[in-house]
């Protein structure tokens, strides 16, 4: 009797061989993927290097860094023609810190070589662009208010040719037909940012001052820049200086004081103009040096001149403030020397050095975050307090000195200031910050102007000094500006 049982199943006929026919290889290897070799070695690599690390401190074995860096040298160089710094940690590289900035702010693809080291604008050139005006500087355009926006032409950028310049000129304005000069004004004007120094001498410091055609006459500004010339011949020193109105469209997108804000950018003008230079010297166009005998070198700049007179543990904001300098900050680190007046910081007068932290500062500085923001649109010295105030690696870097080091107020504008602030004989600088126009400035300066023209030649053989030393008098400005400040023509 058979059973039932539905889970028989007829077996296959037994094949006589459990081998293929036809093999055509003797095994079957199965291919292991790449991500299959991930999963099963990243666990076993991450974890050596957790051993690693806890053994040695250090994430990655100094090996594996030196065999990257043996196959990343190579392709640095060729990505990085100009051999550039490729790593931040470079950037701490002294061979790094004396390069050029890769362009100034109105340069790009021409420069001026200038072989002489004091460079500034044609003065006897201002009456002529104050005449001419903004409108014939820049390229303009309206707003919806009728508000002028003026920009940066491309000419500014390119080279330029005075025939083109006084064709466009007379095209655009008949009544100026045949004045040859308007033109060359203004491609004068347009060239400032493109003349860097290329001379065989490396002036160690640079005397910066922004001079402003439309706030002073000619015969006001050559004083001032012949008094830079002065100094700077005496001692071995540079000069640079650029009109104020170089930097309109800048300062117009955030409504920033020309005058104040303008040293920022000339200060970082004259470090692409000077790239090897250590120090740089802002002086206000409002102050005159005095002391031609004084060197900076060896009158502030030295770390053993300058630490004594550090203040330190000394309110950053006058006169009370809860942010002090460091009491321990040595002189030979400092990069940023400045003063104070009454109630802040004055950046009238100051000095700054062409390292990496100087630079970090001047760049933070200028920055538009700062420029914009509303309490610092007319007043660039809050601004730097507020650098100060909140970064203290900036703040160790940067001493405050006594105010008549540098910055001395002429008693006549400053009746009602401490003693400590004013001007007294034998004073290497004298402020005149607080005069309004043009003519109280000029009067105000004069007695100043002349004692240094006499105080200057004593002890020197008067034809040497002629023949030797740069001069701008008035009754040959031409000729003499010619002679110093070259410029392609």
């Amino acid at each position: 009797m058979h059973s039932n049982n539905s889970d028989l199943k007829a077996r296959k006929r037994q094949q006589t061989s459990v081998l293929p026919i036809s093999l055509q290889k003797p095994f079957n290897v199965t291919s292991v993927s790449s991500t299959s070799a991930i999963r099963t070695y990243l666990p076993i690599f991450l974890l050596l290097l957790l051993l690693h690390f806890v053994l040695t401190g250090n994430i990655i074995p100094t090996p594996i860094i030196s065999l990257i860096s043996i196959v990343t040298t190579p392709l640095s160089f060729i990505f990085n023609s100009d051999n550039a710094p490729s790593s931040i940690s470079e950037f701490t590289d002294p061979k790094y810190l004396g390069g050029k900035f890769q362009h100034g702010l109105t340069t790009n693809k021409k420069i001026i070589e200038e072989k002489n080291k004091y460079i500034f604008p044609l003065i006897q050139e201002a009456p002529i662009l104050a005449e001419l005006g903004l409108d014939k500087l820049f390229k303009v355009l309206n707003d919806n208010s009728n508000r002028k926006i003026y920009q940066y032409s491309p000419d500014f950028f390119d080279d330029i040719t005075v025939n083109n310049e006084i064709g466009n000129i007379i095209e655009k304005n008949p009544e100026l037909k045949g004045l040859k000069t308007y033109g060359e004004a203004i491609k004068h004007f347009k060239n400032n940012g493109h003349r860097v120094y290329t001379g065989k001498e490396n002036p160690e410091v640079v005397l910066v001052t922004a001079i402003n055609y439309e706030d002073f006459d000619a015969s006001y500004l050559v004083k001032i820049i012949q008094n830079r010339v002065d100094y700077a011949h005496h001692n071995g020193y540079a000069v640079y200086s650029r009109w104020v109105q170089e930097f309109t469209p800048i300062f117009q997108e955030h409504n920033n004081d020309p005058n104040g804000w303008s040293k920022t950018f000339i200060l970082r003008e004259a470090m692409y103009a000077f790239p090897n230079a250590k120090w740089f010297w802002y002086i206000d166009e409002k102050s005159m040096i005095m002391r031609h005998d004084i060197s900076l070198n060896n009158y502030l700049l030295k770390p053993k001149a300058l630490d004594p007179i550090i203040l330190r543990n000394q309110p950053l904001i006058p006169p009370d403030s809860t942010i002090k300098t460091y009491e321990h900050s040595t002189a030979d680190e400092v990069s940023l020397i400045l003063t104070q007046n009454s109630k802040s910081l004055n950046t009238d007068n100051f000095i700054i050095k062409n390292d990496l932290t100087g630079r970090a500062i001047l760049e933070l500085w200028m920055d538009p975050l700062f420029r914009k923001y509303p309490t610092f649109r007319k007043d660039e010295s809050n601004a730097l307090s507020h650098i100060l105030q909140w970064h203290p690696v900036m703040l160790s870097k940067t001493a405050i000195i006594p105010p008549r080091a540098i910055a001395a107020i002429a008693p006549e504008f400053a009746a009602l200031r401490s003693t400590e602030f004013l001007y007294q004989d034998g004073d290497l600088v004298v402020s005149l910050a607080n005069c309004r126009s043009s003519k109280d400035c000029e009067n105000a300066i004069l007695p100043y102007w002349k004692k240094t023209q006499n105080e200057w030649v004593k002890g020197n053989n008067k034809q040497d000094q002629m023949k030797k030393e740069p001069n701008l008098k008035e009754s040959n400005l031409k000729e003499k500006l010619d002679n110093i400040g070259e410029i392609e023509s």
